[in-house]
């Protein structure tokens, strides 16, 4: 099974990551030694955001969404035959794929750069109607 990743790049997001894990480390020690809860719970949020990834693949059954964070691990497709198609919208830097499942759909906002390899994968091995629209 060929997979495409497609999740979007965040500038920097390996320096956030760094920070939240050490504001994360200490809140949780200034809410114990000061037994306060708001504390922990900051620590607590700042240390699952430090371990939070969520990953897209286009792969031959469809969307796969990947969850992976400090206490769970979820996976979520969007199975081809349930999509009737695929609007793209190229807006500058980014670009915002749509897939239509009736009645709504699910954005993903990936690099302009991508675009020509997803529609290449789209067409080629999921076999879906492709729309492509450029917006200034």
């Amino acid at each position: 099974m060929e997979k495409l990743d497609i999740s979007p790049k965040i500038k920097d997001e390996a320096m956030y990551k760094k920070i939240s894990l050490a504001l994360g480390v200490a809140f949780l020690i200034l809410g114990i030694k000061d037994r306060d809860i708001a504390k922990l719970i900051f620590g607590v949020l700042f240390v699952f955001y430090y371990t939070y990834k969520k990953t897209i693949y286009l792969t031959d059954e469809g969307v796969l969404f990947t969850y992976k964070g400090l206490l769970f691990n979820k996976e979520e497709l969007i199975d081809k035959n349930y999509v009737h198609e695929v609007l793209i919208v190229k807006q500058g830097l980014k670009t915002a794929l749509y897939f239509v499942v009736e009645p709504t759909a699910k954005r993903i906002i990936v690099d302009t750069e991508k675009v020509d390899d997803i529609i290449n994968f789209i067409k080629n091995r999921l076999k879906l109607c492709v729309s492509v629209e450029s917006r200034v």
